[in-house]
């Protein structure tokens, strides 16, 4: 695991020679799968309480997820 910090550039962490998560000039790149403990938001707004609104359904669900709906 290491961290690297780049002057006016990126912030990068890896794990075992892999990069895994790295900011970026419109935010943050995560290569790997993400976990969050509790709720993830985007804009201020769950995701879960986003999918619930808009798909009624598993396989809507499953597309919204897919296609960033």
């Amino acid at each position: 695991t290491s961290a690297e910090f780049f002057v006016a550039g990126k912030a990068a962490l890896s794990h075992n020679g892999s990069e895994k998560l790295a900011t970026t000039s419109t935010g943050a790149e995560v290569t790997g799968t993400l976990n969050a403990t509790t709720d993830l938001q985007i804009n201020g707004s769950s995701v879960q309480a986003q999918l619930n609104a808009t798909a009624s359904t598993g396989k809507a669900i499953a597309m919204a997820i897919v296609f960033g709906g």
